[in-house]
């Protein structure tokens, strides 16, 4: 066997790549892999699927390692790092080693169910012992909703800051109040109790998520807004792409109605009747007699169908009569421009579900460019990113492609709308420790003064302090002994 940096294992790894080059030769992307000077043009002019397949190629040699290779792989993936650079930037894209800028885990739930206008049933493991405690032990008597002052809990202080959950407050109001809970109980809650408190307060069965917002989510919002405002830019930039229009017009309908991009869940309809759609129309006894094949599709009776659950009457069909399916076409995803694990660098925490930082993104670009690069640490119960793929232009809002021309951006702070509610989120602007230093000294106040025995106080300050305190080295159930006949001593004014 050839010893490595010999010249026969030099031999031999050029082989190696000629292997790779016969194996791409027949891919429409072979020259952005192997051309040294018109790879960005060439990628440029390949459809979507193609441009993908090459950027994939380039990052896997990109992300090889360059020791105990011969000269000519080391050139290949030196070269591979170069063309990234150069078809990143040219798409407006840039990757960026960024300042860390850590979030709480509390912060993140938060921002992540603000941005969706839904939350999960919470498992009980992760509600507070305060809380589980108050709601098997409701008053005897029903309070005024005027009992339940939501400023004086901390932690609401941080969900407070959101638009959305500040018009949840007179449901959670009557939800307590309805309940007979203890107006105690808000100044050491924690955020996973409120979370409990708003799945309760909204939910109309047993469902694991429900939605509290009235109207749309940001998430949705945004797609909605984008969509019926850009319409036809849209429409032009999905065109020149060559996708079928009954895609595009169904793609848009979807975004206008409903804020929904997934095209696996979106019906593709015809956009002119066809024989079969007056068929289905009239057997659905809906007035066919104004309709003649090859008429256009009117945007009012779409939407009619599908209010009523009927759009798969005017579902599109192929050459051989079977339905179009969505999974078949693109589907697009939105993307924080700021992540939400950075989002602690903002000046106003809210902003990063405004409209202004959303992207609607083709899924592949979204998952393989876009968060290819991602490296999230996580430290101390706080996330944050130390590398992430950026944007050159900070209103950029819609990404169906690569190049400028399949990419449109649109300056949201232009709208009155995002002035408003810029103002208003301003006024409720806190710090996160600043809330969880005040919860922590509630808590300790609230044992000090509780009704229960002071054992059972104890019992929950061992419970609550076990992990600070405990070391690798002392046994924690020990560790826990000491807190509480710390606490107990320190309570009782005598010894234990």
């Amino acid at each position: 066997m050839a010893q490595k940096g010999s010249k026969y294992a030099r031999k031999h790894n050029v082989v190696e790549i000629s292997k790779k080059q016969d194996l791409f030769e027949d891919e429409d992307f072979y020259e952005v892999i192997y051309d040294d000077h018109s790879f960005l043009e060439v990628f440029n002019g390949l459809p979507l699927p193609e441009q993908i397949k090459a950027y994939q190629v380039l990052k896997k040699l990109a992300e090889t390692s360059t020791n105990k290779v011969s000269r000519a792989e080391k050139k290949l993936i030196l070269t591979s790092r170069d063309k990234l650079d150069n078809i990143n930037e040219s798409a407006g894209l840039k990757k960026e080693d960024l300042l860390r800028n850590p979030l709480s885990t509390d912060e993140h739930h938060i921002i992540r169910m603000d941005c969706y206008g839904a939350i999960d049933k919470r498992p009980a493991h992760q509600l507070s012992t305060y809380y589980k405690d108050i709601l098997k032990n409701p008053l005897d008597k029903k309070l005024s909703v005027r009992a339940y002052n939501l400023e004086q809990s901390p932690m609401w202080k941080v969900f407070r800051q959101f638009e959305n959950f500040r018009k949840t407050e007179p449901q959670i109001k009557k939800y307590l109040a309805d309940n007979k809970i203890n107006p105690e109980i808000l100044k050491v809650m924690g955020v996973k109790d409120f979370s409990d408190v708003i799945y309760r307060a909204f939910r109309k069965s047993d469902e694991i998520k429900v939605s509290f917002v009235d109207k749309d989510s940001d998430r949705n919002a945004f797609v909605k807004e984008l969509a019926t405002k850009n319409h036809d830019a849209i429409f032009d930039i999905l065109h020149s792409q060559g996708h079928d229009n009954r895609y595009i017009h169904s793609l848009l309908n979807a975004m206008k109605m409903y804020g929904v991009t997934d095209t696996s869940h979106i019906i593709i309809t015809e956009t002119h009747f066809t024989e079969k759609v007056l068929a289905d129309l009239k057997k659905a006894k809906i007035a066919t007699d104004d309709y003649n094949v090859g008429d256009k599709i009117e945007q009012d009776l779409v939407e009619y169908l599908f209010r009523n659950d009927m759009g798969v009457l005017i579902a599109a069909r192929d050459e051989n009569g079977e339905r179009l399916k969505g999974a078949r076409f693109p589907s697009f995803e939105v993307h924080h421009k700021i992540a939400v694990s950075e989002s602690g660098k903002l000046l106003c925490l809210p902003k990063v579900n405004y409209r202004s930082n959303f992207l609607l993104v083709e899924s592949n670009i979204h998952q393989i460019v876009l968060h290819g690069y991602d490296k999230l640490v996580v430290q101390a119960g706080k996330e944050a990113y130390r590398c992430r793929m950026e944007f050159i232009d900070e209103h950029l809002a819609f990404m169906a492609g690569f190049t400028p021309d399949k990419q449109l951006s649109v300056n949201w702070s232009d709208y009155k709308e995002f002035a408003r509610r810029e103002k208003e989120d301003e006024k409720y602007l806190v710090t996160y420790e600043d809330c969880l230093n005040d919860l922590k000294e509630n808590r300790v106040n609230y044992l000090r003064n509780a009704v229960s025995s002071t054992e059972y106080d104890a019992d929950i300050i061992a419970k609550n302090l076990r992990d600070k305190y405990a070391s690798g080295k002392i046994n924690k159930a020990v560790k826990a002994q000491k807190v509480k006949k710390a606490y107990l001593k320190k309570l009782k004014g005598r010894d234990i």
